[in-house]
């Protein structure tokens, strides 16, 4: 008879070395290790195959865990854009309002403020301009802010030069 078919159930195997132990033996005669014995159960055992010995056992791939993509992060060269954008416009904003509240001329050097402030937008704005590119070319970074940044310093920088090419038309119109 073959070894796979004369499997009987009053052999045991020790767990620490593996040598066959016969039934009733408490200790393993090879290691010493106690041998814990095995619960009865109700269930029939798991089916014994033998494999001829030519064969080869494949096994299973381990699945590899599935990573989550993180989320992308806002580009910091389109925040800039944007805040660019928003510094452009709030100096602005304050010139606009210091003609109506400072007429008089005792204040020069708010006129001086004003004129460097002046002098200094259409720089930013052109810087933002330029970041507002970078921060939409990025890959791997969310776009919000460079779009956001790129158009409203692209209004603000081209408003007044359309401005200009219109009131140039007009009056070269009116003249005729």
């Amino acid at each position: 008879m073959d070894e796979s078919t004369n499997l009987s159930s009053d052999r045991i195997y020790c767990h620490n070395c593996g040598t066959m132990i016969e039934s009733g033996g408490a200790f393993c005669q090879q290691c010493g290790m106690q041998v814990a014995p095995v619960a009865a159960t109700t269930s029939s055992p798991a089916p014994v195959v033998a494999l001829p010995p030519d064969a080869s056992v494949t096994y299973a791939p381990i699945p590899t865990p599935i990573s989550t993509p993180r989320p992308l992060q806002h580009s910091g060269v389109g925040i800039t854009s944007f805040i660019l954008a928003c510094a452009v416009f709030v100096i602005f904003i304050i010139n606009i309002a210091s003609n109506f509240f400072f007429i008089s001329s005792s204040y020069h050097y708010l006129i001086l403020i004003r004129s460097i402030a002046v002098m200094l937008c259409p720089f930013m704005l052109l810087a933002g301009v330029i970041t507002g590119i970078i921060g939409v070319v990025r890959s791997n970074r969310k776009k919000l802010f460079g779009v956001l940044g790129l158009t409203f310093n692209s209004i603000m920088l081209l408003a007044p030069i359309m401005l200009v090419i219109i009131i140039a038309l007009v009056l070269s119109l009116a003249a005729r």
